[in-house]
């Protein structure tokens, strides 16, 4: 039978108006508007579907679904149009080749159907499609690539969104899912969605009240793992007390954006995998808010030994309008987890001996991942736009990262030495001493010093009352203007590229007077939210963190009562490490099947 595969999508103004990631104008430069979700052309105007959202990724359809052969493009289409159907991918030595496998030459005076074959031999890259309207007023309506299966897989997805006062974008993101699928008559999957929301903050009171397919649950503030870990508890509830149960849960972010289409392909892709892919992970990429074109990663690798920097960004700041940067999006990586921005995650392996870790944040999805991915299958056209993350740049985040790690490393038998473990917080205590972040050094030792409380103590912690004294420990970030001191984008820019050639003296001096703690200050310097070398911060008095997209920043000043305080701290946690680390990654390991069981959420959600 032939199903329809991949629909052609149009910008929507609640998502995103980025045109270019949708189709592209070429040729004549033009005012083409979008009027309900079709494009009007101007005479001679071309417009190219070799994008993103609407080119085909054959090599990635023919890898993991049974639609791997006789490709159509299905147009609607009125005027007098040139169609071109295109094969576009990328030669060995990185050359994009760009190859027009048909035309054909349409007239029809009223809204009509078209069908094209797509004809190609190679399995590589995407089909794409180019549209010419010979006159004015030349209308597309709609199109989809389509294809022949012998059948398709029954599947029914569950959404699960986590939430903490984000309320306009958690409905903003309903209210497009309501209308574009729920709503939509000739949607694929208008039936085969369920909603779950955990209210972390209880403040969306009854706003879904009445709506069939949507479940707000409030929920106690336990971060981002209790909310996730709450959304899969009520999935595998659902699955209990109803028959049409949920094959997929699909766990989402609440301060993104998306277009509900990736839902769909989404949806599409898991009806149709091949056995050796029916438990596989289908994760979204995430696209800059800010820059809705450049995509900060699709794909990421977990270094579970690379205890200095475990996390492995791949694809990251592509141009997705660049032809060549869409091509080669598409490769295949050796990624080994999925993000819980955007991520599918079969319900045969979520059960009630296996949630995730009780982390409150930062880790739960990595570690998720590495206990249960098996395969992961990234596509173009499935994406969010996220929040930069230096906008959001929080010290309590240290605590959560560095703890997080460890655990994670322990559960799963990391080789991770006590030495290593040394020079790890050795290093960071010199970076951060030397960059005035005296509560990052608090939250970074604190954390191994929980750590090596052991299990028992993991367990018993209160995730709420954790965070609470944890997050006031924290940076108030306030706009430019805001700030005390002069900062321009001009010194920012000048700032992080200083990088002058020390001699051998000033290496010296800078090391035996703590980067020149001991000596008169002067000045400032504008950087980053992370990083700020030697030279960058030597002698200065004031450090100005600033976040050049959002012109918001906070003030660091370097104190000698800090740095004595902050010393103190680091040598007491060097005994801890020396005494307890060994025990307590040996018992995180043989008792780790007791962390990510239902028993422990009960106790931590306050559940029956």
């Amino acid at each position: 039978m032939e199903i329809e595969l991949q629909k052609i999508i149009l910008p929507k103004a609640t998502v995103c108006d980025c045109e270019e990631l949708y189709y592209r104008k070429i040729g004549i430069p033009t005012s083409d508007k979008i009027y309900h979700d079709i494009i009007v052309l101007h005479s001679h105007q071309r417009i190219a579907f070799d994008t993103y959202f609407n080119a085909f990724s054959i090599l990635k359809w023919i890898k993991y679904t049974y639609a791997n052969s006789s490709y159509k493009l299905k147009i609607k289409i009125k005027g007098n149009f040139l169609v071109s159907l295109i094969h576009m991918w990328i030669e060995e030595g990185g050359k994009v080749q760009y190859r027009t496998l048909n035309q054909e030459k349409i007239f029809s005076p009223e809204a009509g159907e078209f069908v094209f074959p797509y004809v190609t031999d190679n399995p590589w890259g995407s089909l794409a499609f180019v549209i010419e309207s010979f006159d004015e007023g030349g209308v597309f309506y709609e199109g989809a690539y389509v294809g022949e299966v012998k059948e398709e897989s029954p599947v029914k997805i569950g959404i699960g969104i986590c939430t903490f006062k984000r309320e306009e974008y958690v409905k903003n993101n309903i209210n497009n899912i309501k209308k574009y699928i729920f709503n939509d008559e000739q949607c694929i999957m208008k039936d085969k969605l369920e909603i779950f929301i955990s209210d972390n903050a209880q403040t969306l009171g009854n706003v879904f009240d009445g709506e069939k397919h949507i479940h707000l649950v409030g929920n106690k503030n336990s971060g981002g793992s209790g909310g996730f870990t709450r959304c899969m508890i009520e999935a595998l509830r659902y699955n209990e007390n109803n028959d049409d149960k949920l094959t997929h849960l699909l766990l989402m972010d609440d301060d993104v954006k998306f277009d509900p289409a990736a839902i769909v392909k989404t949806y599409r892709i898991l009806t149709l995998l091949k056995p050796q892919y029916i438990d596989a992970f289908i994760g979204g990429a995430m696209f800059k808010m800010s820059h809705p074109n450049i995509q900060h990663a699709s794909g990421e690798f977990w270094h579970g030994d690379r205890c200095e920097s475990f996390v492995e960004t791949y694809n990251n700041n592509r141009n997705m309008i660049n032809i060549k940067d869409i091509l080669e999006n598409e490769n295949f990586t050796d990624a080994n987890y999925q993000a819980w921005w955007y991520c599918t995650i079969p319900m045969s392996i979520i059960s009630y001996d296996n949630l995730a870790l009780p982390f409150f944040i930062k880790s739960d999805d990595i570690e998720f991942s590495i206990r249960n991915l098996k395969s992961l299958i990234l596509i173009n056209g499935i994406n969010v736009w996220h929040e930069s993350f230096e906008s959001k740049y929080s010290a309590p985040n240290e605590y959560y990262t560095v703890r997080n790690y460890l655990v994670s490393a322990s559960v799963h038998g990391v080789k991770v030495s006590k030495e290593r473990i040394l020079a790890l917080l050795n290093g960071y205590f010199k970076h951060y001493v030397c960059n005035y972040k005296y509560l990052e050094i608090k939250h970074f030792c604190n954390a191994i010093n929980d750590f090596v409380k052991g299990v028992d103590y993991f367990k018993s912690i209160d995730l709420a009352e954790l965070h609470k004294k944890i997050a006031p420990e924290n940076y108030k970030m306030v706009s430019a203007t805001e700030l005390q001191l002069d900062v321009t984008d001009d010194q920012y820019y000048h700032d992080i590229g200083y990088n002058p050639h020390w001699s051998k003296m000033q290496k010296w001096i800078a090391k035996y007077t703590i980067n020149g703690l001991f000596l008169p200050s002067r000045g400032y310097a504008v950087l980053g939210m992370w990083g700020g070398s030697y030279e960058q911060t030597y002698r200065k008095k004031f450090l100005v963190r600033y976040e050049v997209n959002s012109k918001r920043g906070f003030i660091l000043q370097r104190s000698i009562k800090k740095f004595i305080h902050s010393a103190k701290l680091y040598l007491k946690t060097r005994k801890n490490i020396l005494k307890c680390y060994e025990i307590a990654k040996k018992e995180f390991f043989e008792r780790r099947e007791e962390l990510w069981n239902f028993d422990l959420w009960r106790g931590q959600l306050k559940l029956d």
